[in-house]
């Protein structure tokens, strides 16, 4: 059977810089599908904050602390012998907020 991806919790994203992200995606297919993630055309690098996790019928995104370059296409890529599937999605991560109590752009004194 070719491969599926479950889109049912895909859908793009907006984050806050430091923000988690993450995805737990089921994915089916006879024999169990490879699967691959790249961010903007490519492999997404492990580190001590990113990582992927596949096990048979089942494959995990985790990025515990986001960051301005992690913005871009994220896309799975399921592949056995029958097929495959794909899926993209976009995240957009935003600067932090480094103003609490934002300062009024105007002033006015007498």
């Amino acid at each position: 059977m070719a491969p599926k991806i479950d889109r049912k919790n895909l859908k793009n994203m907006t984050v806050h810089e430091g923000e988690p992200l993450y995805f737990d995606v089921k994915i089916i297919g006879e024999p169990p599908p490879d699967v691959t993630w790249l961010l903007n055309g490519k492999s997404i690098p492990e580190s001590s904050h990113r990582r992927v996790e596949n096990i048979p019928y089942n494959t995990k995104f985790f990025n515990d602390a986001t960051e301005r370059k992690d913005s871009g296409t994220l896309k799975i890529t399921a592949v056995n012998k029958y097929g495959s599937d794909m899926v993209e999605i976009e995240i957009n991560v935003l600067g932090k907020n480094r103003l609490e109590n934002p300062i009024p752009s105007v002033w006015f004194c007498s």
